[in-house]
């Protein structure tokens, strides 16, 4: 059942962002390491105007399924516009082995864009607060994106 949602979710996601089109969302993987763990998901992101940016992530560590949602502000450090800081925070929710989590998620980054290649890389920390089922915090989570731009 929650393999079929994120399924539908993830294509909705495409789709959603393809009429949009044009070099602005990018599509790819990403590789997230904890303070004891390394998962693997997919990110995907679409850039609108004056510097705001929309991503979502699935990741699936141990089992697991963990949807993100991400508001983030872009602020380009070069002139040829390839090279961006980035900050922002929005809610996740994770499923597996029988429990279900949500909370708050914030983010602070760096993402390299190749101008003739349609190319993004992104490196970030994205420290996560749990609300449910009890409060707990984890800081160390650090992310590499690679992602197809479109």
């Amino acid at each position: 059942m929650m393999k079929k949602k994120l399924t539908t979710f993830i294509i909705a996601c495409i789709i959603g962002t393809s009429i949009h089109a044009g070099g602005n969302t990018g599509l790819g993987l990403r590789i997230s390491t904890f303070s004891d763990a390394t998962d693997f998901g997919i990110t995907l992101n679409h850039h609108f105007a004056r510097g705001t940016t929309l991503e979502g992530i699935a990741e699936f560590p141990n089992s697991a399924v963990i949807i993100t949602g991400l508001y983030e502000k872009f602020h380009s450090l070069t002139q040829s516009h390839t090279l961006f800081f980035y900050y922002g925070g929005g809610i996740y929710i994770g499923s597996g082995g029988g429990a279900t989590a949500a909370g708050l998620r914030g983010v602070v980054g760096l993402s390299y864009g190749f101008k003739d290649l349609p190319i993004e890389i992104g490196i970030d920390w994205m420290p996560a607060l749990q609300i449910t089922p009890k409060i707990d915090g984890s800081l160390p989570i650090f992310g590499l994106s690679v992602r197809f731009t479109f």
